[in-house]
């Protein structure tokens, strides 16, 4: 069973990275 945290956790890393990556463009 997975825990709606961890996907939480995925999507905040995938938002930090998109935010790094539009901030360096």
């Amino acid at each position: 069973a997975k825990r709606p945290e961890t996907r939480a956790n995925r999507i905040a890393e995938m938002v930090e990275l998109l935010q790094a990556g539009k901030r360096e463009k």
